[in-house]
């Protein structure tokens, strides 16, 4: 399971220009992993949580190219899973 980076690391503060640094860098580092980190069996999950943080002009065409992309890696898996059980 993944999780969001702990928000208590980084205060954010009256001088946000000197703490959005840090932020940004756990909050790409989080967003990283869920696109990375994809298996069948999280990208559900991920799916979810990405489109929660995309911009709504996006949202609309990366749903659908989120969906595709479980829709091939859920194929793939059901390919493999019957090479598996033929060999």
């Amino acid at each position: 399971m993944v999780t969001p980076p702990d928000a208590a690391e980084v205060v954010l503060g009256r001088r946000a220009t000197r703490s959005a640094a840090p932020y940004l860098e756990q909050m790409a580092s989080w967003i990283a992993t869920l696109i990375l980190d994809v298996s069948p069996g999280n990208i559900d999950y991920n799916k979810t949580i990405l489109l929660q943080y995309a911009a709504p002009d996006a949202h609309g065409a990366l749903a659908q190219a989120m969906e595709l992309a479980a829709a091939k890696a859920q194929t793939r898996q059901r390919h493999h899973a019957l090479c598996r059980r033929s060999s």
